[in-house]
This record gives structure tokens, sequence and C-alpha cells, in this order.
């Protein structure tokens, strides 16, 4: 898997154009002109920020893969719990308080399945913390063996 992930280190130009990976239920992301703000600057941080669409969608395809490959260490839930019962998940993984949400399991909501299926679905936040913290390592880390 060497070589997929190539976030920026660096921040942009202002107005420079940047792609943001949202680790959600479909690894999307979406394009961005640098404003300084400070939630760029977290996201710079938790290397979540892309200089081209193919660089994006690369670190994407990885990430997929590492959810996949790896749910044990993540401790994410890999099977539905019973209805109703408390699960966590983080909006866009960064590893920040206003980013964990927690809903009522409920096996027939369309997201909640989406987010089981990729592994993105906790049983407590301290959990989902230490995932999102995961993941941004392993971005950094692939990028380490990508040089």
């Amino acid at each position: 898997m060497s070589g997929q992930v190539n976030y920026l280190e660096k921040a942009p130009k202002l107005g420079q154009e940047y792609y943001y990976l949202y680790v959600r239920e479909n690894l999307i992301y979406s394009l961005f002109k640098w404003q300084g703000k400070d939630f760029e600057q977290s996201w710079l941080k938790n290397h979540r920020l892309y200089p081209t669409k193919k660089d994006v969608i690369k670190a994407a395809e990885f990430l997929k893969n590492y959810l996949i490959s790896h749910k044990e260490q993540l401790n994410c839930l890999t099977s539905g719990p019973i209805y109703g019962t408390k699960v966590w998940y983080g909006l866009d993984m960064d590893g920040f308080s206003d980013d964990y949400k927690v809903m009522n399991f409920n096996p027939e909501n369309v997201y909640l399945q989406k987010l089981l299926n990729l592994s993105l679905l906790y049983r407590t936040s301290d959990d989902l913390v230490k995932a999102a913290n995961l993941i941004t390592e392993a971005l950094a880390l692939e990028k380490k063996r990508s040089k």
C-alpha cells in the first residue's frame, strides 16, 4: 500500500485550493480554498488536507482498506448491537470533542448501517477517540512509507 497518502504538511497560501478528506460513511472529500481558519489548521494537523483530487482519492482508498483490516485494533463494533443500544460515531473522525455523536442503535437507520459496515461505530466515546487517533497515525505512517 506504500505511497497512497500524500497529505499537506504545511498550510497552503491564502486562497489556494485543497481537498479535505471526510472520514464518514462514504469516505468523501470536498474542494475548499484556504482561509487560515482554526478548523483548517486542525484539519491540517490531523492529515485530512490533500493537494490534489488524485491524492485525496488515494488516501480514501488507503483508509477504507485500513478500516477493514484493523477492526480489532480500532475496537469498533463489528456487528449491530441490540436495538436502542447507545453507539458512538464521529462526524469527521478527527479526534475533537465536538466531533463525537451518540445515538441509539436502530438497525433500520441506513446511516448507522453504513457506519457499521465501514467500521466507524463504537461502544464508547473513549473507543471513538482512540480510533480517531489511530486513523491519524495510520495516515502519517503511510506517508512516511512513501518517502
